[in-house]
């Protein structure tokens, strides 16, 4: 992926404690909770909710749209309980 001029991407990882978990492991990481790719123009936003379901997204992602730009790239973890 080549990003051109000064725009940076903004992507969400939305899902349940799975992401939770990958959220607190990238902390550890030398590169961050941006897995790295800062340098790049990429800013990557951990979103969670223990147990989410499929029912839980929506509200999840207009709830975040209220307060935060939106993403450019949405990757989606949820079901894994149901």
């Amino acid at each position: 992926m080549v990003i051109s001029g000064n725009r940076s991407l903004n992507v969400w990882v939305v899902g349940s404690s799975l992401i939770k978990g990958a959220s607190n492991r990238a902390l550890t990481r030398p590169d961050g909770n941006n897995l790295g790719l800062s340098r790049h123009g990429i800013s990557i936003q951990w979103i969670y909710l223990s147990g989410m379901k499929i029912e839980d997204v929506k509200y999840t992602i207009e709830h975040m749209k209220t307060f935060n730009s939106h993403p450019d790239y949405l990757i989606l973890q949820s079901g894994i309980s149901e």
